[in-house]
């Protein structure tokens, strides 16, 4: 098996020369850079104008002379995926003295120049930079900045596709303080926002937010006192889990930082990086350092201050630790960015045909300690948390929508070859399953595996479980919903919770590999094709090299829409009566409806869907959903034949069914008016309308066999 590491998702250039001032990191406590990402910093007043981009290694990843070497004004910087190629790319923004506010952009892979522009001809006052999606399109587009001297606050937003110019605004009427500016997205419409601070000579550090969509004016408050005049530098990130970016400030003339909610404008953390040290004013940047799912905040101090770059902990306001990227005598200050790995999902095998795939929305923790075999399979919204151990996982092995693999401080996760992890399977560690070249293993929808190992030739079914330290010896299957917690129950069939696993359940096995190993194969090839934009929000389907045929798009109310940067996964040949603007109120978050292996989906209004919901099918079969349906928690809808194999079985649901947390429906037809309770079953089934299924009640072919045990 050849495996690769998560860092090392994407192919790497050849180092650069390291600078003659290499970065010296003070504390190593925690990672100082975004697993998988870059640090980004540029050189302050008075030295070439350096850009340096560091690995989360450490390492010194570029080393770019962004102008030419005879200017000395300084380097503004930020990141943001401008190509779509799903590398954050590093954009800069010359200092004063530099004619027309020249802006770069520098591909995140090599270094190679993207594009070059002038934002204000005529103009030699410096510019700030920041990135965001304004225009919806999936990239990075820059934002622009007018330094002081400009009037208004003026504010200019440029296309990371093709350089137009999308918006200019002034931010503050009448001042010519200068403007800084950043991006984010504040008012939870899933479309960055512009943030301004006003320059030196603004009373109280003024923050403005404008709508990213049509310059509304979203948030106006003082940063600091009324009495400071320093001016203030911005950022954006989540620092409080509320998936709302959040307002971070830096004054202009002193060393405090501030972070406000980006929805109510409150201080969350107020603090001094620098302690009681004299530093010329303070720039922030912000990203998800130590993976906890909330950004870190990044400090760098100005003009006549030493080049140290310090990390604070997004949550609590804790020094992280800190770096010199450039030699510490050097007192011109610098300027920093950061951005976590934007993508890199996309494992390159020795041939196109061996690739391994990883879903841009999958949530991947600990990354240094995950390494994953080729043509692996992560799907949408799966969780690999390997921040309290490593996790390993073989070749040809599929992790589907929702799974989760997490690692204890009592031991890590170990995934052979040929495992599949059905939508919503669950496994903690300590836990061995399959193994290398061994025979497939099958954990089935929203199954457990806690603390057991698993044998090669095994299968969980749906919503069973496996209690720790348990063996499940080869050839054995865990019936469905049973709770097996002892060794005797494991391995005495007589006990009623497991059972042989039989040829066609090998065969079942067989294609479901198969299936999730052309998925690895097509999505990557998307990828390659599209870029990022089309493999995420709601996209084409892989199309022939995944067995459905043509590709499609969805059809909202309608309309055929593709829309990269929605919050949920909608793939394929879904029909959906909702519009885009319902959806975004009925839907939670993480839910992935996707028809790349059976199609079509055929699906009414849905009056509501909780986080995690899953809709999927077998080749060869769909979904048919009526309207005004409720779906709960990690709740599963999954189109596929019959116990009789009989081709033309779908997955139907009528009007008004609610479909409670965790529970599954596979196969099977639902009439109007059922209720399917909380972690309940049902299975190759038909229930007619008006039916009520009790919580954790398994009906298979139409009969209650029993009960799920935990």
């Amino acid at each position: 098996m050849r495996a690769f590491r998560i860092t090392s998702w994407l192919k790497q250039p050849s180092r650069p020369a390291r600078p003659s001032c290499p970065m010296t990191v003070e504390s190593l406590e925690d990672r100082l850079t975004p697993a998988g990402g870059l640090l980004v910093a540029g050189v302050g007043v008075g030295a070439d104008p350096r850009v340096l981009v560091f690995e989360d290694t450490g390492a010194v990843k570029l080393n770019i002379l962004a102008y030419d070497a005879a200017f000395k004004g300084g380097v503004a910087v930020a990141t943001g995926d401008v190509n779509g190629d799903g590398t954050a790319d590093i954009i800069t923004g010359a200092g004063a003295g530099a004619p027309g506010g020249h802006v770069k952009v520098f591909d995140g892979k090599d270094g190679a120049l993207l594009q070059s522009f002038l934002a204000f001809p005529g103009f030699t006052g410096g510019v700030s930079v920041a990135t965001g999606n304004i225009n919806g399109d999936g990239r990075a587009d820059i934002i622009v900045g007018a330094g002081a001297g400009a009037p208004g606050g003026h504010v200019k937003v440029f296309s990371g596709k093709d350089g137009a110019l999308l918006q200019s605004f002034l931010a503050y009427q009448g001042f010519t303080g200068g403007v800084n500016v950043a991006a984010g997205d504040v008012n939870g419409d899933f479309r960055d926002d512009i943030i301004t601070g006003a320059g030196a000579g603004s009373a109280g550090g003024h923050v403005k937010a404008f709508s990213g969509r049509d310059q509304t004016q979203l948030r106006s408050f003082l940063a600091y006192d009324v009495g400071f005049t320093g001016g203030v530098n911005v950022a954006a990130g989540d620092v409080n889990g509320d998936t709302v970016a959040d307002i971070l400030t830096g004054s202009g003339t002193n060393g405090h930082v501030r972070a406000f909610n980006g929805t109510t404008s409150q201080v969350l953390a107020s603090f001094l990086p620098y302690g009681a040290a004299k530093v010329n004013g303070v720039s922030v940047a912000a990203a998800d350092i130590n993976e906890d799912g909330v950004a870190e905040i990044l400090t760098s101090g100005g003009a006549g201050s030493s080049p140290n770059v310090r990390v604070f902990n997004g949550r609590t306001s804790a020094l992280l630790g800190s770096l010199l990227p450039f030699d510490a005598g050097f007192i011109g200050g610098v300027t920093v960015a950061a951005a976590a790995d934007s993508f890199g999902p996309v494992l390159h095998g020795p041939d196109a045909a061996r690739a391994s795939f990883i879903d841009p929305t999958a949530q991947v923790l600990g990354r240094e300690d995950i390494e994953i075999g080729e043509k692996t399979y992560v799907g949408p919204f799966a969780t690999l948390d390997a921040t309290r151990g490593s996790i390993k996982i073989g070749e040809g092995t599929n992790v589907q929508d929702n799974a989760l693999i997490q690692a204890s401080d009592n031991g890590g996760v170990e995934i052979g070859d040929h495992v599949i992890l059905a939508h919503g399977v669950s496994v903690y560690g300590p836990a061995k399953i399959g193994a290398v070249g061994g025979m497939g293993v099958f954990l089935s929808f929203n199954a457990v595996i806690d603390g057991a190992t698993l044998e090669q030739d095994t299968i969980v079914s749906a919503l069973g479980r496996v209690g720790p330290g348990v063996v499940l010896r080869a050839g054995t299957k865990v019936l469905p919903g049973k709770f097996v917690q002892t060794q005797d129950e494991a391995d005495n069939p007589a006990l009623g919770k497991v059972t042989p696993v039989t040829d066609g359940d090998r065969d079942l096995i067989a294609g479901i590999l198969e299936v999730n190993e052309n998925f690895a194969r097509g999505y990557t090839a998307l990828f390659n094709d599209g870029g990022i934009n089309a493999v995420r929000g709601i996209s084409l389907d892989p199309g022939d090299s995944v067995f459905n045929g043509t590709p499609h798009l969805p059809t909202l109310a309608g309309s055929i829409v593709a829309h990269p940067e929605f919050r949920n996964r909608i793939v394929g040949d879904v029909n959906l009566a909702n519009t885009f603007a319902e959806l975004n109120l009925v839907l939670g978050d993480r839910v992935s409806i996707k028809a790349d292996e059976g199609d079509p989906f055929n699906l009414g209004t849905i009056a509501r869907a909780d986080d995690r919901l899953t809709i999927h099918a077998l080749v060869g079969s769909a979904v048919t959903i009526g309207n005004n349906s409720t779906f709960g928690f990690k709740s599963i809808v999954h189109g596929g034949e019959d116990s009789a194999n009989i081709p033309t079985t779908l997955s139907r649901i009528g009007d008004n069914v609610v479909v409670k947390d965790w529970a599954v429906v596979f196969r099977s037809t639902l009439g109007n008016n059922v209720t399917l309770g909380f972690r309940a079953l049902v299975d190759a089934s038909q229930l007619p309308d008006g039916t009520v299924v009790p919580d954790r009640a398994i009906i298979s072919n139409g009969v209650l066999v029993g009960f799920v045990e935990w």
